[in-house]
Protein backbone atom coordinates (compact mmCIF):
# COMPACT_ATOMS: atom_id res chain seq x y z
CA UNK A 1 0.00 0.00 0.00
CA UNK A 2 1.46 3.20 -1.16
CA UNK A 3 1.85 6.67 1.36
CA UNK A 4 -0.68 8.63 -0.13
CA UNK A 5 -3.45 5.80 0.14
CA UNK A 6 -2.02 5.46 3.84
CA UNK A 7 -3.19 9.25 4.34
CA UNK A 8 -6.88 7.47 4.22
CA UNK A 9 -6.21 5.97 7.41
CA UNK A 10 -5.24 9.35 9.35
CA UNK A 11 -8.26 11.31 7.85
CA UNK A 12 -10.13 8.16 9.28
CA UNK A 13 -8.39 8.53 12.64
CA UNK A 14 -9.40 12.80 12.82
CA UNK A 15 -12.98 11.71 11.89
CA UNK A 16 -13.43 9.67 14.80
CA UNK A 17 -11.01 11.22 17.22
CA UNK A 18 -14.08 12.54 19.30
CA UNK A 19 -16.39 9.88 18.91
CA UNK A 20 -14.49 7.05 20.11
CA UNK A 21 -10.77 7.70 20.32
CA UNK A 22 -9.79 3.83 21.16
CA UNK A 23 -10.69 2.97 17.48
CA UNK A 24 -8.84 6.48 16.29
CA UNK A 25 -6.14 5.14 18.18
CA UNK A 26 -5.72 2.19 16.12
CA UNK A 27 -6.20 3.48 12.76
CA UNK A 28 -3.09 5.35 13.61
CA UNK A 29 -1.60 2.13 14.70
CA UNK A 30 -2.15 1.08 11.52
CA UNK A 31 -1.17 4.03 9.49
CA UNK A 32 2.44 3.78 11.37
CA UNK A 33 2.92 0.01 10.67
CA UNK A 34 2.26 -0.05 7.29
CA UNK A 35 4.50 3.50 6.58
CA UNK A 36 7.40 1.58 8.22
CA UNK A 37 7.00 -1.91 5.89
CA UNK A 38 7.33 0.72 3.15
CA UNK A 39 10.11 1.81 4.69
CA UNK A 40 12.10 -1.76 4.68
CA UNK A 41 10.67 -2.38 1.14
CA UNK A 42 12.63 0.66 -0.05
CA UNK A 43 15.68 0.96 1.51
CA UNK A 44 17.87 3.59 0.32
CA UNK A 45 14.97 5.63 -0.41
CA UNK A 46 14.70 9.13 1.23
CA UNK A 47 11.76 8.54 3.50
CA UNK A 48 11.73 11.89 5.54
CA UNK A 49 8.41 12.61 4.81
CA UNK A 50 7.35 9.62 5.89
CA UNK A 51 9.36 9.35 9.05
CA UNK A 52 8.08 12.53 10.00
CA UNK A 53 4.52 11.30 9.62
CA UNK A 54 5.46 8.10 11.76
CA UNK A 55 6.53 10.34 14.35
CA UNK A 56 3.22 12.54 14.04
CA UNK A 57 0.92 9.72 14.99
CA UNK A 58 3.39 8.04 17.59
CA UNK A 59 2.97 11.13 19.58
CA UNK A 60 -0.57 11.57 19.27
CA UNK A 61 -0.87 7.56 20.32
CA UNK A 62 1.26 7.98 22.83
CA UNK A 63 -0.78 10.98 23.87
CA UNK A 64 -4.07 9.69 23.76
CA UNK A 65 -2.17 6.29 26.06
CA UNK A 66 -1.63 8.09 29.19
CA UNK A 67 -5.44 9.44 28.88
CA UNK A 68 -7.22 6.20 28.03
CA UNK A 69 -4.97 3.93 30.74
CA UNK A 70 -6.26 0.65 28.88
CA UNK A 71 -5.02 -2.51 28.55
CA UNK A 72 -4.01 -3.82 24.81
CA UNK A 73 -7.05 -6.42 25.11
CA UNK A 74 -9.59 -3.89 26.67
CA UNK A 75 -8.50 -1.93 23.24
CA UNK A 76 -9.51 -5.12 20.87
CA UNK A 77 -12.34 -5.96 22.58
CA UNK A 78 -13.69 -2.06 21.86
CA UNK A 79 -12.36 -2.16 18.05
CA UNK A 80 -13.96 -5.49 17.94
CA UNK A 81 -17.31 -4.46 19.03
CA UNK A 82 -17.56 -1.76 16.79
CA UNK A 83 -16.54 -3.11 13.99
CA UNK A 84 -19.19 -5.83 14.40
CA UNK A 85 -21.78 -3.09 14.73
CA UNK A 86 -20.42 -1.54 12.30
CA UNK A 87 -20.59 -4.55 9.79
CA UNK A 88 -24.07 -5.69 11.20
CA UNK A 89 -25.21 -1.92 9.83
CA UNK A 90 -23.42 -2.22 6.86
CA UNK A 91 -24.46 -5.52 5.33
CA UNK A 92 -28.00 -4.95 6.37
CA UNK A 93 -27.89 -2.17 4.28
CA UNK A 94 -26.34 -3.47 1.13
CA UNK A 95 -28.79 -6.31 1.16
CA UNK A 96 -31.79 -4.32 1.23
CA UNK A 97 -33.53 -4.66 -2.21
CA UNK A 98 -33.93 -0.35 -2.91
CA UNK A 99 -30.40 0.12 -1.11
CA UNK A 100 -28.75 3.50 -2.51
CA UNK A 101 -26.04 1.18 -4.61
CA UNK A 102 -22.83 3.77 -4.86
CA UNK A 103 -23.84 4.43 -1.12
CA UNK A 104 -23.29 1.28 0.33
CA UNK A 105 -20.68 -0.17 -1.84
CA UNK A 106 -18.53 3.32 -0.56
CA UNK A 107 -19.69 2.21 2.99
CA UNK A 108 -18.82 -1.92 2.61
CA UNK A 109 -15.30 -0.69 1.01
CA UNK A 110 -14.79 1.40 4.37
CA UNK A 111 -15.77 -1.79 6.22
CA UNK A 112 -12.89 -3.42 4.01
CA UNK A 113 -10.78 -0.45 6.10
CA UNK A 114 -12.16 -1.39 8.97
CA UNK A 115 -11.40 -4.99 9.24
CA UNK A 116 -7.89 -4.63 7.55
CA UNK A 117 -6.80 -2.06 10.74
CA UNK A 118 -7.98 -5.09 12.98
CA UNK A 119 -4.61 -6.70 11.98
CA UNK A 120 -2.69 -4.29 14.51
CA UNK A 121 -3.64 -6.82 16.96
CA UNK A 122 -2.90 -9.88 15.06
CA UNK A 123 -3.56 -11.78 12.12
CA UNK A 124 -7.55 -11.63 10.84
CA UNK A 125 -9.77 -14.58 13.07
CA UNK A 126 -11.46 -16.77 10.82
CA UNK A 127 -14.74 -14.99 11.51
CA UNK A 128 -13.42 -11.78 9.80
CA UNK A 129 -11.02 -13.42 7.52
CA UNK A 130 -14.92 -14.84 6.31
CA UNK A 131 -16.78 -11.03 7.21
CA UNK A 132 -14.05 -9.53 4.39
CA UNK A 133 -14.69 -12.08 1.82
CA UNK A 134 -18.38 -11.19 2.29
CA UNK A 135 -18.00 -7.41 1.91
CA UNK A 136 -16.01 -8.05 -1.04
CA UNK A 137 -18.54 -10.34 -2.60
CA UNK A 138 -20.76 -7.62 -2.01
CA UNK A 139 -19.33 -5.05 -3.63
CA UNK A 140 -19.20 -7.13 -6.31
CA UNK A 141 -23.23 -7.81 -6.76
CA UNK A 142 -23.53 -4.33 -6.28
CA UNK A 143 -21.22 -2.92 -8.73
CA UNK A 144 -22.34 -5.23 -11.13
CA UNK A 145 -24.41 -2.54 -12.60
CA UNK A 146 -24.53 1.07 -13.08
CA UNK A 147 -22.67 3.44 -12.64
CA UNK A 148 -21.33 2.64 -8.95
CA UNK A 149 -17.64 4.10 -7.45
CA UNK A 150 -15.14 3.67 -4.65
CA UNK A 151 -15.09 6.34 -2.54
CA UNK A 152 -13.06 4.82 -0.03
CA UNK A 153 -13.43 7.37 2.50
CA UNK A 154 -17.83 7.61 3.58
CA UNK A 155 -17.65 9.05 6.89
CA UNK A 156 -19.05 12.10 5.17
CA UNK A 157 -15.96 13.08 2.59
CA UNK A 158 -17.66 13.54 -0.93
CA UNK A 159 -16.47 11.63 -4.10
CA UNK A 160 -13.66 13.35 -5.41
CA UNK A 161 -13.55 15.59 -8.62
CA UNK A 162 -11.32 14.28 -11.31
CA UNK A 163 -8.29 16.21 -11.89
CA UNK A 164 -7.94 19.05 -14.40
CA UNK A 165 -6.36 16.62 -16.91
CA UNK A 166 -10.23 15.15 -17.13
CA UNK A 167 -7.59 11.49 -16.30
CA UNK A 168 -8.21 9.86 -12.43
CA UNK A 169 -4.95 9.78 -10.24
CA UNK A 170 -4.05 6.75 -9.42
CA UNK A 171 -4.24 7.91 -6.04
CA UNK A 172 -7.39 9.01 -6.74
CA UNK A 173 -9.58 5.96 -4.54
CA UNK A 174 -12.07 5.92 -7.97
CA UNK A 175 -8.80 4.52 -9.66
CA UNK A 176 -9.61 0.98 -8.77
CA UNK A 177 -13.39 0.84 -9.40
CA UNK A 178 -12.72 1.80 -12.70
CA UNK A 179 -9.90 -0.27 -13.45
CA UNK A 180 -12.57 -2.81 -11.53
CA UNK A 181 -15.05 -1.79 -13.98
CA UNK A 182 -13.28 -2.45 -16.79
CA UNK A 183 -11.84 -5.90 -16.22
CA UNK A 184 -15.96 -6.64 -15.38
CA UNK A 185 -16.42 -5.99 -18.35
CA UNK A 186 -13.85 -7.88 -20.62
CA UNK A 187 -14.86 -10.69 -18.27
CA UNK A 188 -18.48 -10.11 -19.61
CA UNK A 189 -17.67 -9.57 -22.87
CA UNK A 190 -15.49 -12.89 -23.38
CA UNK A 191 -18.39 -14.60 -21.74
CA UNK A 192 -20.71 -13.42 -24.10
CA UNK A 193 -18.16 -13.95 -27.08
CA UNK A 194 -19.34 -17.77 -26.38
CA UNK A 195 -22.91 -17.58 -27.25
CA UNK A 196 -21.62 -15.28 -30.39
CA UNK A 197 -23.55 -12.05 -29.08
CA UNK A 198 -21.28 -9.44 -30.81
CA UNK A 199 -23.73 -6.83 -30.44
CA UNK A 200 -23.31 -7.00 -26.52
CA UNK A 201 -19.60 -7.95 -26.93
CA UNK A 202 -18.79 -4.58 -28.91
CA UNK A 203 -21.03 -2.79 -25.82
CA UNK A 204 -18.84 -4.45 -23.49
CA UNK A 205 -15.58 -3.56 -25.30
CA UNK A 206 -16.56 0.25 -25.05
CA UNK A 207 -17.51 0.73 -21.64
CA UNK A 208 -14.18 -1.20 -21.05
CA UNK A 209 -12.67 1.54 -23.28
CA UNK A 210 -14.51 4.39 -21.74
CA UNK A 211 -13.42 3.63 -18.30
CA UNK A 212 -9.68 2.94 -19.06
CA UNK A 213 -9.50 6.20 -20.90
CA UNK A 214 -10.61 8.40 -17.85
CA UNK A 215 -7.92 6.81 -15.86
CA UNK A 216 -4.14 8.01 -15.31
CA UNK A 217 -1.70 5.88 -17.25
Amino acid sequence: MASDDLELFIRYADELESRNPVVAQQFRMYFMERQMENIKKTKGQDHKKEKTAIAEQLKKTEDLNKKLNLTNEQKKEQMTQYCKAMFSKVMNAARQPNCKKPLCISKLHTMLDFIHVLTVFGPLSAEWSSNMQECRRMIEVLGSAGEELKTGYSLGQKIPSPPKNGKIAKSDPNYAALMMKARNAVDTGLKQLKVKDSAEVSKLIEEALSCLNKLEP
